[in-house]
């Protein structure tokens, strides 16, 4: 259903226009959102400013697995094709769910009682005893033998603090998903000093069913839940940004195109008047370019402030007389009430495929 686009195609005009109405009268009424939906997942259309009212959704916080899977969580809005699964954590309510990767749309397969910090959640400096809240990715596999006896049968660390963290400067290190003492069955909600901690039972199915650097795992606040026709229509808001911004740079139209970022933008290097400098004289030197996204993943983004806020990553190839290259992008992008404004903008490293005998094989070909 969600088809891998080259140049952020989308629905047509009329589709788009009625999607949104859609989505507005949703997110004004919250008519069909039952379950947990609040303005930190379920952004606002970019057809006009909504009330802080009109934010924040219908809510109920009890749990159905059944009533679940009839809806998608809005913070898994696309996922890309090259891993099996991904898992989401509602920290509120200590709920790990596990979804399948269905064509890039998440298919709830099953959840389980998790531990979360000592101190809750919202982790904001070093040995706060908080889980953070945020996108990450599974970066190894410690193994049983390699482990203290506290952390069971085995570990996937996590890749806190991840870009945003960062820019929030947020610190500490060492969160971790991992198993229990073999004397316990189960930990209380707040025992741990940051990690989430499952049973034992459940580890070797999180371990077998994750691609490494690549399987995200989404820590929020509360998750939240939507139907598939309001969850497409937000997502299709997002392609349409992201395809705003793709073809205002193509066209050198620097004007629009640095309109949609924020004042506060900053990529690795840069902060916004350094950057606006540098993309308007390569916009005249280089005249005609070529763009193209492909790959694109999209994250609504927990956010504890409840922010309308996006996670997204894509594959760019860029072409012009004199240059060529193929980069791997994770943008942060923010809604103030009317539109969404690019904060932040990372390089990363290219997907990794499915890791074979402990070694990862980057995706990305010699092109």
């Amino acid at each position: 259903m969600l088809a891998k686009r080259s140049r952020v195609s989308g629905p047509k005009p009329l589709q788009r226009l009625i999607t949104r109405f859609v989505t507005l009268a949703a997110l004004a009424t919250g008519a069909q959102l039952p379950l947990l939906a609040t303005a930190s997942e379920v952004p606002p259309p970019p057809l006009a400013a909504l009330t802080t009212d009109q934010l924040v959704l219908a809510a109920n916080n009890a749990y159905s697995l059944h009533s679940k899977q009839e809806q998608l969580p809005l913070s898994l809005l696309q996922m890309r094709g090259d891993y099996r699964y991904a898992v989401a954590v509602d920290l509120s309510s200590n709920q790990l769910f596990v979804f399948a990767n269905n064509d890039g749309v998440p298919e709830l397969i099953s959840s389980h009682f998790a531990t979360i910090g000592k101190a809750g959640y919202g982790k904001r400096r070093e040995g706060d005893n908080r889980t953070p809240v945020g996108i990450y990715r599974v970066q190894s596999f410690i193994s049983d033998n390699a482990l203290p006896e506290l952390y069971g049968n085995g570990a996937l660390p996590l890749d806190f603090p991840n870009a945003w963290d960062v820019q929030q400067r947020r610190t500490g290190h060492g969160i971790w998903i991992h198993g229990m003492p073999r004397d316990k069955d189960r930990r209380p909600a707040r025992d741990s000093e940051g990690c989430v901690v499952v049973s034992n039972a459940l580890m070797p199915a999180l371990h077998d069913n994750s691609e490494l650097k690549s399987t995200p795992v989404i820590l929020a606040d509360s998750l939240r839940w939507s139907t598939r026709e309001n969850a497409e229509g937000v997502r299709d808001t997002l392609l349409d940004t992201l395809e705003q911004w793709r073809l205002s740079w193509a066209s050198g139209d620097m004007d629009a195109f640095l309109g949609m970022h924020d004042k506060n933008f900053r990529n690795a290097k840069q902060r916004m008047p350094a950057y606006a400098d540098q993309k308007r004289r390569i916009a005249a030197a280089r005249k005609k370019i070529d763009i193209e996204v492909d790959e694109v993943e999209i994250f609504m983004y927990p956010d504890v402030e409840h922010k309308a806020m996006a996670m997204v990553s894509f594959k760019q190839r860029y072409r012009s007389r004199y240059f060529k290259d193929i980069t791997y992008k994770t943008q942060y992008w923010q809604h103030d009430g009317d539109r969404w404004l690019l904060q932040l903008e990372r390089n990363v490293d290219a997907w990794p495929s499915h890791p074979s005998e402990g070694k990862l094989f980057a995706r990305v070909s010699a092109d």
